[in-house]
């Protein structure tokens, strides 16, 4: 096999010239999967995202935030960081993630708020019932 930019003679299973240095032939192209594009420390971040939603989603564990906080903590600030070193679809993914992150928060905390304020009218109107009850005895 004769190299195409100087001439010279390669082997026949040669990818590079050795005397000028330069391609003869191209590489086999991998498959370019998304798996194989993003970096292990976003798929750690997607994994602790996605342990924030399931125990968000689970009632008994929803109302005690020391548990289930330090997940989205955690995925956020390894969606933040890899957010500044990244580009290309792996930015788009730490980006929404974020937001992905920052919404389940809301929406958690919306709903043990609005939980709470049912449970607190609920014992005023028994506690007022009971103040009735108890003033009527004397």
């Amino acid at each position: 096999m004769f190299c195409p930019h100087c001439g010279n003679e390669c082997e026949n299973d040669a990818v590079m010239c050795v005397s000028c240095k330069k391609m003869i032939k191209e590489l086999p192209k991998e498959k370019n999967s998304l798996l194989t594009k993003l970096q292990p420390i976003t798929f750690v971040g997607i994994g602790l995202g996605f342990l924030f939603l399931i125990f968000c989603l689970i009632p008994p564990l929803s109302a005690r935030w020391w548990v289930i906080m330090p997940f989205g903590l955690a995925s956020s600030i390894i969606f933040f960081l890899q957010h500044k070193k990244v580009n290309g679809i792996e930015l788009k993914i730490c980006f929404y993630g974020i937001l992905i992150v920052l919404g389940i928060f809301l929406i958690r905390d919306i709903a043990i708020s609005s939980t709470i304020q049912n449970v607190s009218q609920i014992m005023g109107s028994e506690r007022l019932k009971f103040m009735l009850r108890v003033g009527e005895l004397y």
